[in-house]
């Protein structure tokens, strides 16, 4: 199901000029979130980010209507996963936007199954993140290094990569957030390692349950390992040769997730 600045639409009607600045130069941002029985997960403190990011960027979308399609498109799905995206719009060619762009905004709602918190094989990646770019920082439609850390992984038989900075500093993986396991309980990396500041994440900093704090590549491979985001939940990681997470150890993390779900709007 498609919505293109708030109206269902279908693939057929999906157009977009050749002058997109989205689709030319990644000029766009996005959020993805779950669907639960009809209900946006978490969407306040998506909406939050998605504005911070928008912020950044000079963009000036209206995330009042964003939200209430949003709204609107999870009450027609039961589990599913959507897709927020909001492009700069038509501009002249160059790098500089023009001064009132028309923002366009598409919200993709997609199915999905239950959350399986299968063990995870893992690589690390040649591939970085860069710690010095906000894009860092925030869900920018140009996601290449991503795709080519998860490229990598796929290659070497895994399923996901984690991604050092250039400091060779562990950041995060190429689709989430990570947590390792260390004596005094499940600690993530700092934003300034040059990750996004994830949505799961923030909860269990907030619940108490993780801490921030910087991690060596040795603890990496040595200790018992988490990804987190909002479609996959909380999920167990395997480095070869490396320890992995009892359910026991991240069982507290996932129900206080469910909680905040639950009762979150």
């Amino acid at each position: 199901m498609l919505w293109l600045d708030g109206k269902r639409v279908g693939d057929d009607e999906l157009l977009f000029s050749a002058q997109e600045r989205g689709l030319l130069l990644g000029d766009g941002i996005f959020e993805t979130l779950r669907i639960m029985n009809g209900r946006p997960l978490l969407l306040g403190r998506h909406l939050r980010r998605l504005e911070g990011a928008a912020r950044a960027l000079g963009f000036s979308a209206d995330l009042s209507g964003i939200e209430a399609a949003a709204r609107d498109a999870a009450s027609q799905a039961d589990t599913a996963s959507m897709r927020i995206t909001v492009l700069r719009g038509v501009g002249p060619r160059g790098l500089l936007p023009p001064p009132e762009p028309q923002h366009r905004t598409l919200i993709a709602v997609s199915p999905a199954g239950s959350r399986q918190p299968a063990l995870r094989q893992v690589i690390i990646a040649a591939t970085r993140r860069n710690e010095g770019s906000p894009l860092s920082r925030m869900k920018c439609v140009s996601y290449a290094d991503q795709v080519i850390a998860r490229m990598e992984a796929n290659a070497a038989g895994a399923e996901d990569a984690i991604m050092l900075n250039n400091k060779d500093e562990p950041a995060s993986t190429s689709c989430a957030n990570l947590l390792v396991l260390m004596d005094a309980g499940w600690v993530t990396p700092p934003v300034e390692t040059g990750l996004l500041p994830g949505i799961v994440r923030e909860v269990l900093i907030e619940k108490g349950l993780v801490a921030e704090a910087r991690v060596t590549l040795d603890a990496v491979r040595t200790r018992p390992l988490l990804r987190t985001n909002s479609l996959i939940g909380v999920e167990p990681l395997q480095l070869e040769g490396g320890p992995s997470a009892e359910p026991g150890d991240y069982a507290a993390l996932t129900e206080a997730l469910s909680a905040a779900e639950r009762d979150e709007e």
